[in-house]
């Protein structure tokens, strides 16, 4: 199956390689939205921004330095603006080039509180897709620049800011086959709930459901929506403990229960934030959060309040 990812073997440096180069990417695609954001930055700008949005890996000139490969990608340019940084000394402020800089203007005009999922470039001659309530695994249907669609399968989120998550991609092969062949898969609603389809779904019971990109993930059957003439079943489901680890590396932050009580726990917690969290049927809801109880490599769980009630 072809990657929508086109170049994942070439490295930016000759050390840099694999799974560090999907961290690069997603680092430099913050920078990119952050620049498109505020117009031009001066590198010490760009780590304050990374420190306050608690970007992974900010402080230690991290962001200098992807900064820096950006320039390299003929991605972004020097101005003419140079601006004093904490210690006084004067730097240059960087800005998108003019290509980048159309090409980000024409994906934000889609509008994702509508359900729109558009590509993305990454940068290095690799592609995404940027949405809302994107699923690893869910086939969705993207929108291209001629106005057309195209179906793409969800490979891993590697960046969620606002609401609005990054999202590698493969291309699907036939949903058909893969029920044919026994297996239950995910699959969308209109109103975008995540639910599964496969046949002899029994509710309770744990199965075994494969994603379009070939992973394999066990959830807990729920209710059954609706089955057709075939008795192709269409249900609920919840997610068992072992799946948050993956959740959490996935970078969304998600309901717990310890010792009776419900809990958050995600990346980026922080007391008096807004958090979106995500339920076990996929959709998300707002809380605030609490008193961060504990930070463990960089995971926290913290109380939360929900809208008008009292803190959980």
């Amino acid at each position: 199956m072809d990657k929508g990812r086109s170049r994942t073997t070439d490295p930016l440096t000759s050390n840099i390689a694999g799974s560090k180069l999907k961290n690069f990417t997603k680092d430099h695609g913050r920078i990119l939205k952050a620049l498109h954001e505020y117009e031009n930055l001066t590198d010490s700008e760009l780590e304050q921004l990374a420190s306050r949005r608690h970007w992974p890996m900010c402080g230690k000139d991290y962001y200098r330095r992807r900064r820096s490969d950006l320039k390299t990608m003929n991605l972004i340019t020097a101005t003419d603006q140079r601006r004093a940084n904490p210690q006084g000394n004067l730097e240059t402020a960087w800005a998108l080039n003019i290509e980048r800089k159309t090409r980000m203007e024409t994906q934000t005009g889609a509008s994702f509180d509508e359900g729109n999922i558009i590509f993305i470039d990454l940068g290095d001659d690799e592609y995404g897709v940027e949405g809302k309530d994107l699923q690893p695994g869910a086939e969705v249907k993207v929108s291209k620049k001629n106005g057309g669609k195209a179906t793409v399968i969800i490979d891993e989120i590697i960046d969620e800011e606002d609401g609005i998550q990054t999202a590698t991609f493969t291309w699907p092969d036939e949903v058909g086959k893969a029920l044919e062949d026994g297996q239950t898969i995910f699959t969308q609603t209109d109103n975008g709930e995540w639910l599964i389809k496969g046949y002899a779904l029994i509710e309770g019971e744990k199965v075994e459901v494969t994603s379009r990109n070939g992973k394999k993930r066990t959830v807990i059957v729920g209710p059954i929506h609706s089955a057709d003439e075939n008795r192709l079943q269409t249900a609920a489901f919840e997610n068992v403990e072992s799946d948050m680890s993956d959740l959490l590396a996935d970078g969304r932050i998600i309901f717990i229960r310890d010792d009776g009580e419900y809990l958050i726990k995600g990346k980026g917690l922080a007391k008096g934030s807004t958090a979106k969290v995500t339920k076990a049927n996929g959709k998300k809801v707002k809380v605030t959060v609490g008193h961060v109880i504990s930070d463990e490599n960089g995971i926290q769980t913290a109380t939360f309040t929900s809208i008008n009630k009292s803190e959980n």
